[in-house]
């Protein structure tokens, strides 16, 4: 059994901290098997000005295009499970 997980580049989610809870939560059910599987979703943010979309550096936010800094993430923020593996 395999558990495939979608976590954006923005959430702020460590993959290590939920495989601990994970291992805790599912101890003695059916699921105590399952195997977590990560992927990554790169992060994009959209400016609000002029509506250009980007990935943003580690040191600014601002919009490329026009410099603003009025901006919204529009992908990245995600935490979901994708699929569910079962034999």
């Amino acid at each position: 059994m395999g558990i495939n997980l979608v976590i954006g580049e923005f959430a702020s989610i460590v993959d290590d901290s939920v495989q601990f809870y994970w291992d805790t939560l599912a101890n003695g059910t059916i699921a105590q098997h399952a195997q977590l599987r990560f992927t990554r979703i790169p992060g994009e943010m959209t400016c609000a000005n002029c509506r250009y979309s980007f990935h943003p550096s580690d040191v600014d936010f601002a919009c490329p295009k026009c410099g603003s800094g009025f901006v919204q993430i529009t992908k990245g923020d995600e935490f979901r499970v994708d699929s569910i593996d079962v034999e």
